[in-house]
This record gives C-alpha cells, structure tokens and sequence, in this order.
C-alpha cells in the first residue's frame, strides 16, 4: 500500500476538490442524486434534510481554511440561515448522511492540520445542535462515501485513511450500537473524490472519482448487501434505478427492526 506525507495528502486533497467540480459540471443528475451528499464546491457536505431543507457543513474557505461552519438553505429560493451553533471540529471532505431517526451522522474529512478528523458528530436538526461522539468504532476517512442502507447501517466505503492510502476495504456502521462491522467486501478499484447512490433494489452504484495514482476512475461498481460483494458494472438500465434525491432509502428488508422509514422520506 502506498504511503504519502502530509504534503503529498493535501495535494490529494486540492485534487479531490478540483475533480468534484468538474463532475458536478459534466454530470449534474448524477451529482444531484448521490445518496452520500458528496463533497461539494470547496470540500463542503450538502444534506437534504426531511423538510426539504438543505444542510450545508464545514469546508474551506477562499483563503483555503477548513471551516466548522454550518447554515441551512431553503426551502425557498435564495433562503439562507446560518446556525447558532457549529461543527465541533472543522473538517472537509467528510461525510453528512441522514440517519432514519432524522439525526444527521457526521464522519471523518481532513482538519485544519492535515490529518483527519476521527471524532464523528451527530446533528439534531430540532434542536439545531451538534453533538460529539466518542463511542464510535469506525475507521476515518476523507473523501469517502457514507450511504445508508434498507436495514438502518451505514456503508462507508473509498476516500483516504490516515497516511493517506486509499483503502479497498469497506465497512458497515450500524446507528443504534454504534458499532462497524469489517468484512471481506473489497472495492474493486480504490477510489476517494467518488459518489455512492442507492438503488431501488437495495444495491449501491460506485461511480467516479479518483483512484491512488490520481487518475480519474471510469468504472462503476455495484455493492450488493445480501452478498456483501462488489463487481464491475456498465449496465444502463442499473443507473436507471436510481432512487429521486428526495429519498433517503427504501423500505427497510425484513428483520430490519427499529428501522423507520418516514423520517428520512419527504412529506
């Protein structure tokens, strides 16, 4: 596995960046669709919460700082709050997924000082409050993806780890026990920068991003939750069952108990 200093890392960083522009540009539908709210202009998370509401988080500033600063936008066009309260720890390139009881889970992304932030965040969107979490077993990422699955885990899969590898391995994070479960599911092509959408089957498309040497990745991979495996796809019709970014999952599978789905579906 390759190894990279801190300097090699934030150049990963400045390209991961450059790169989601140029996505965003050349793919709006799909970027609009990630179930994973993916790094977005300047290293930001853009969350559409229940209401419609969009939560926008951390990133960097233009004189390049890594912010903790946190504002809602909408409904309404040209709408915008910013909170009272902000991230714990400013970050970029982390992940903001919402969890089926509306809370939104905040993980990983790089600090002010380079190295990635490993103390997860819980927002309460009623409260309008952001809570450290300290009982998390993950590994931190940056630039990963964070999707949430039909039976309530949450699959972290991509971006850089500390040293600034670009793992193959993924993991499931389960929101009530706070607990991840690693298992032999490998990536078929390491990848950071990428978006992750679940698919009307229960299934997770993989698309884009950057793989360790920079280069950017053309082959979608499709994770399937029964099996726990990833493979190659190029298959049309799958992108077509992609879920409409109002939704933030299917009906849960069966066994899936303490799973709602309302919370996370709009009204």
């Amino acid at each position: 596995m390759k190894k990279t200093s801190l300097v090699s890392l934030c150049l990963v960083v400045l390209i991961s960046l450059s790169y989601a522009r140029a996505a965003a540009r050349r793919e709006p539908a799909k970027q609009v669709a990630a179930q994973t709210a993916a790094v977005a202009e300047k290293g930001q998370t853009r969350t559409l919460l229940p209401d419609g509401r969009v939560l926008v988080l951390g990133g960097m500033s233009g004189a390049g700082e890594i912010e903790a600063k946190a504002f809602i936008e909408g409904p309404g066009a040209g709408q915008k709050a910013v909170l009272s309260s902000a991230l714990n720890f400013p970050r970029a390139g982390h992940s903001a997924t919402v969890l089926p009881d509306g809370t939104i889970f905040i993980f990983g992304g790089l600090g002010r000082d380079g190295a990635i932030v490993t103390a997860p965040e819980l927002f309460d969107p009623v409260a309008g409050r952001f809570t450290v979490l300290t009982d998390v077993v993950a590994v931190p990422r940056a630039f990963h993806s964070a999707t949430l699955l039909t039976d309530g885990s949450l699959l972290l899969a991509g971006g850089a780890v500390a040293g600034g590898d670009l793992p193959d391995d993924v993991q499931l994070w389960d929101f009530r026990s706070h607990k991840a479960q690693s298992f032999h599911a490998l990536l078929m092509t390491p990848r950071q920068g990428h978006t992750a959408r679940l698919l009307s089957d229960g299934s997770v498309r993989i698309s884009g991003g950057e793989d360790r040497f920079g280069r950017p990745v053309a082959a979608d991979e499709i994770f399937d939750p029964a099996t726990k495996r990833f493979r190659y796809s190029g298959d049309s019709a799958e992108r077509d069952q992609a879920l409409p970014p109002r939704l933030a999952a299917t009906l849960p599978e069966d066994g899936a108990g303490g799973v709602s789905i309302q919370p996370v579906m709009m009204p």
